[in-house]
């Protein structure tokens, strides 16, 4: 069933969104398979293990779904040896991530090399270009350690947040960047081939509060994936491009979309952890100030939608929803 709100984080909306892209993976699985019958073998008892699975909203291991999307890549490329490879690790798949912490490091200590292939071919670019490198020595133990500690805080915090991030991220992995040719860095990266991973670069200073906004920034991003897997959020092409808040170039405005969204998430996770009571003066002011950038920076996104979105009828109810909450605080 529909969460009320399709806006206000919490465990409900995490495992709604879990489960509607579980049903969208099945869908997407089941199509594969008739489409590649006598041409790729499978597992039949692993295959019904998966699509049961599917079906109650069971998996949610990154590895899994990159497997998928693997599958259909070389499907593709009509490269079916290696097609009947990435089938067999789809359905070998468990169905949880097992053996990784919550929060990690993108690197030897945390991954083999295996692993560390796949989360590498799967955070790139939309042209395809690598973005994300090991963690390294000079960051990367003490942004684990304030990564960790700004887990705790949200716990402690914003109780609501939190237990979405339960259930609709499994892991936050931290890395270092690869510059692009205008010297820029990811921030923070998650996408739908690997959902439910999320990836916060190490070498871009913060203070407790901004890792917590961005924490609950990927892991909204994670959770919208979910809120609309089959109709999406607008119907204008991704050739259309307009000015993001949060991004220096043009995106298409399903890019904008996502950012209205999370702007406001990001939000709600600071006003939760200001309204705990729990936080100092210096960081109630910093709260304050994290939150009227979050503000301005939604109404100008929404703006750009207002005026040319063209909006699903799911898009038009969670945009619809995003904005009651912004226009009540």
């Amino acid at each position: 069933m529909q969460p009320a709100s399709l806006f206000t984080p919490g465990q409900e909306l995490g495992r709604f969104a879990r489960g509607q892209l579980n049903l969208r993976l099945k869908e997407s699985v089941e199509h594969v398979l008739e489409a590649s019958d006598g041409v790729l073998t499978s597992n039949s008892d692993r295959a019904h293990a998966l699509m049961q699975a599917l079906a109650q909203g069971a998996v949610s291991n990154p590895f899994l779904f990159a497997h998928f999307f693997a599958l259909v890549d070389e499907i593709e490329g009509e490269n079916y040896e290696l097609a009947q490879s990435r089938l067999d690790d789809l359905l070998a798949a468990p169905f949880q991530l097992e053996g990784i912490d919550p929060i990690c490091r993108y690197h030897p200590s945390s991954f083999d090399d295996e692993a560390l292939a796949v989360i590498k071919r799967h955070f790139r670019t939309s042209e395809g270009k690598e973005i994300i490198a090991l963690s390294g020595a000079d960051n990367g133990p003490s942004f684990l350690a304030q990564a960790q500690r700004c887990r705790s805080m949200l716990q402690d915090m914003a109780p609501r947040t939190f237990a979405e991030i339960g259930e609709a991220t499994t892991s936050l992995i931290i890395a270092q960047g690869i510059p692009r040719e205008n010297g820029i860095q990811f921030g923070g990266i998650s996408n739908l081939r690997m959902w439910s991973l999320i990836c916060i670069n190490e070498t871009h200073k913060k203070n407790d509060l901004e890792l917590c906004e961005a924490i609950a920034h990927e892991c909204a991003h994670c959770t919208l994936f979910g809120l609309s897997p089959f109709t999406f959020f607008v119907e204008n092409p991704e050739s259309e491009r307009y000015q993001s808040p949060l991004r220096y170039d043009p995106r298409p405005l399903d890019g904008i979309y996502h950012a209205v969204f999370v702007l406001a998430r990001m939000h709600f996770a600071v006003g939760e952890m200001l309204n705990s009571g729990k936080l100092d003066a210096e960081n109630v002011e910093e709260a304050k100030r994290l939150m009227e950038r979050s503000k301005e920076n939604f109404f100008d996104g929404y703006g750009v939608l207002q005026e040319h979105a063209r909006y699903t009828d799911q898009g038009k109810l969670i945009i619809e929803d995003t904005l009651r909450y912004m226009n009540s605080v």
